[in-house]
């Protein structure tokens, strides 16, 4: 079987992604940047010769030049589509299946405020509303999440499970009058 893996980069992250790292479980002949897909909040940015594939062992892969494509806020994701890809490995193997990986850039300076009780996680901050499990996953290390005061009084239900706070961040839910349950 031949499978591909895109690493993921860090997310959030506010600086522009250059480069990406694919790797293969055996080395592969025909894999061009036609086999890969960049996407920025639901629009496709075709991909140029500006950017390189580059590969030393026709195992690991470096997509390099990304900096002009994601300096954009919001959200992207890179995939490497595996149907009709022409990508073989080693014994005429082909691709078993694709992969895709995404990442947030952030404006650092974008204060986040939760404006839904809804517990969300679709990984975006552009999209018209901001769960308390996006804004926490999405927030900076020492960042401060706010909350928008149409959520006064209200009940976030985490439907999706326990959120995991693995940065320093502050919940300050001080403006709300009748504050705000988390249950």
């Amino acid at each position: 079987v031949l499978d591909a893996k895109i690493y993921e980069v860090a997310s959030p992250t506010t600086t522009p992604v250059d480069d990406v790292v694919i790797q293969f479980s055996h080395p592969v002949e025909g894999f061009d940047i036609g086999d890969l897909t960049l996407m920025h909040s639901g629009n496709e940015i075709p991909l140029t010769d500006i950017q390189q594939l580059t590969t030393g062992d026709g195992l690991t892969f470096v997509l390099g030049g990304l900096a002009s494509l994601t300096s954009a806020w919001g959200s992207y994701t890179l995939t490497l589509v595996a149907v009709e890809s022409g990508i073989i490995g080693e014994l005429d193997l082909p691709l078993n299946d694709g992969d895709s990986m995404s990442w947030f850039m952030r404006n650092p300076e974008q204060e986040l405020f939760v404006d839904t009780l809804v517990d969300e996680a679709d990984g975006r901050l552009d999209d018209g509303d901001i769960s308390l499990r996006d804004a926490i996953a999405l927030s900076l290390s020492g960042e401060t999440i706010h909350f928008d005061e149409s959520v006064d009084g209200g009940t976030i239900l985490l439907e999706l499970g326990e959120i995991l706070i693995d940065h320093a961040v502050t919940i300050d839910a001080s403006v709300l009058p009748n504050g705000i349950v988390v249950d």
